[in-house]
């Protein structure tokens, strides 16, 4: 599981990375469309999910801070990688399973 979250993880840092260098200033704000909101989302998920695992874990197993907080960003980590699952039609059947169990995940608070 642990290989798995840096596969992932990596993964989603050189797709950040990739788009960065492309796209340049459009990456964050287009003249069409304003601020790119999905874009800054991205860019927020996969810094936070590097900072919790290269920077927070360890710190949490040493002793030296608690990790309540993260438990949220956990969360949208896991949307972050369900979204690449959205463009593949196989996975339509999990999409509306993932849906369902987020929709009713955000009723409880």
């Amino acid at each position: 599981l642990e290989v798995v979250k840096h596969l992932f993880n990596a993964y989603f840092l050189v797709e950040l990375a990739v788009r960065m260098v492309v796209c340049r200033c459009r990456f964050f704000y287009t003249p069409e469309n304003g601020v790119e909101n999905f874009n800054l989302f991205d860019a927020f998920l996969v810094i936070s999910t590097s900072v919790d695992l290269y920077i927070l874990e360890p710190a949490t197993n040493a002793g030296m801070i608690s990790l309540d907080v993260m438990r949220p960003f956990r969360f949208l980590r896991l949307m972050r990688t369900i979204r690449i699952l959205q463009s593949v039609k196989v996975f339509e059947k999990l999409k509306v399973l993932v849906t369902t169990i987020a929709a009713s995940f955000m009723a409880l608070f």
